[in-house]
């Protein structure tokens, strides 16, 4: 059984991600924590925490364009495609998200893998 965190951000500086990631590890209510953010310059694209926790940071190639509605709409299919192509043969139990923004793609997920959805 693993978990899935989804976020917005760069997931750099996510101290209450963190603590509850590592709780939820520290209790064995899962064996892995995955965490995936938005990749931006300076920070790593993958991280490995202690415990059992992996960060991936998703480079999104739709990164540069505009910032109107059109293109975020783009965006975010983007950042829902690369996330259910990565995660979908993971057993994936458990979805959290970390975002409003983020949860249809939380409902989605939950959906498509048949796991209980967390809106943090």
């Amino acid at each position: 059984m693993n978990n899935l965190h989804l976020s917005l951000t760069n997931v750099k500086n996510e101290s209450r991600l963190f603590k509850e990631s590592a709780t939820v590890l520290k209790r064995g209510l899962f064996e892995k924590v995955f965490i995936v953010g938005l990749w931006e310059e300076g920070v790593e694209t993958k991280e490995f925490l202690e415990g059992n926790r992996e960060i991936e940071r998703l480079r999104l190639k739709s990164r540069l364009l505009p910032k109107n509605l059109f293109f975020q709409v783009f965006k975010y299919l983007e950042f829902m495609v690369s996330i259910w192509m990565r995660y979908r043969n993971r057993n994936v139990t458990v979805v959290n998200v970390h975002a409003l923004g983020l949860l249809p793609l939380g409902v989605e997920s939950s959906i498509r893998r048949q796991s209980d959805l967390r809106c943090t």
